[in-house]
């Protein structure tokens, strides 16, 4: 998250203009959420790790800081930016909810609930020509078209998971029982049983 929107912060709080290429996260992020199909945010297989969970939290504030530049552009007098940013977080929202498990499904809806904060804001404060009005609109649409939740892929996915962790807890079994400021590998003995009670008819 520092790359995408640096520039505009560091021009908002230093009253410079943002260096060149500041914004480079932020097109990085604009420009897949042009393709014409949504991807998955984080594989499945990955979602259970604690290293998934920091990146599937860094995700959620990538998209919190997208609307809120879209927001201070419009402040600024960019009117066409906020509809583009908010395109990005609608598109951020749809990756965490494709085939995810429940926790993605939880991002998505924090993102998309953000996007449409934002676009409420947005319109009230708006007042300029029907172009990114219209824009706006499409992106809305192009989310409406999604098709309606499901929970039970959600909760497949979930148990799919659960499943393939019961076959390996040594990869996310040990901090969950090492004391704090204890080595890891002082339970391994106790997470070897545990798998092998886990995988025993």
């Amino acid at each position: 998250t520092h790359g995408v929107g640096g520039g505009w912060r560091g021009a908002a709080i230093h009253g410079r203009a943002p260096a060149r290429g500041g914004d480079r996260g932020l097109e990085m992020a604009r420009a897949a959420s042009r393709e014409p199909a949504d991807g998955i945010f984080e594989h499945p297989l990955r979602t259970g790790t604690t290293s998934s969970l920091q990146t599937q939290l860094n995700g959620r504030r990538m998209g919190m800081i997208v609307l809120a530049h879209g927001l201070q552009e419009q402040a600024a007098g960019n009117l066409a930016a906020f509809p583009d940013d908010l395109r990005t977080a609608m598109a951020l929202s749809r990756t965490y909810r494709n085939g995810s498990i429940t926790s993605s499904l939880g991002f998505g809806i924090d993102v998309a609930r953000a996007a449409c904060s934002a676009g409420d804001h947005w319109v009230a404060a708006y007042s300029g020509p029907t172009d990114h009005l219209k824009h706006m609109l499409g992106v809305l649409k192009r989310d409406d078209a999604v098709p309606p939740l499901d929970p039970q892929h959600h909760l497949m996915a979930e148990r799919y998971i659960l499943r393939d962790q019961a076959k390996a807890p040594g990869q996310f079994r040990p901090p969950l029982i090492t004391p704090p400021g204890k080595d890891r590998e002082q339970v391994s003995a106790v997470v070897d049983l545990i798998g092998v009670a886990w995988n025993t008819p």
